[in-house]
């Protein structure tokens, strides 16, 4: 859990406006919801990139929004939890 944390936590250190705080706030308890007996919380993660990247590919490159765009990752982790309890739930 703590390392999935910190895995939020550096990119905001290094670059503030590349990863807003309300993202990391929400990684410490996503991490810690995921994690369950099957260890879905990797597919969870997976999950939210793979959601955050598709939709980012959509906006930039379909719908021509400028670099300068900010992409809210936080519905793409509540997303990615949901996929990795659900996960928990049926490997369990």
């Amino acid at each position: 859990m703590l390392a999935m944390a910190g895995g939020y936590f550096v990119p905001f250190l290094i670059s503030p406006r590349s990863l807003g705080f309300g993202d990391v706030k929400l990684a410490s308890p996503w991490a810690s919801r995921s994690a369950g007996p099957a260890d879905a919380s990797g597919g969870g993660a997976a999950a939210a990139h793979v959601f955050g990247g598709v939709y980012g590919l959509d906006l930039f490159v379909f719908r021509e929004a400028p670099r300068e765009s900010d992409v809210p990752f936080g519905p793409f982790l509540a997303s990615g939890t949901l996929i990795g309890v659900l996960l928990g739930a049926v490997g369990a």
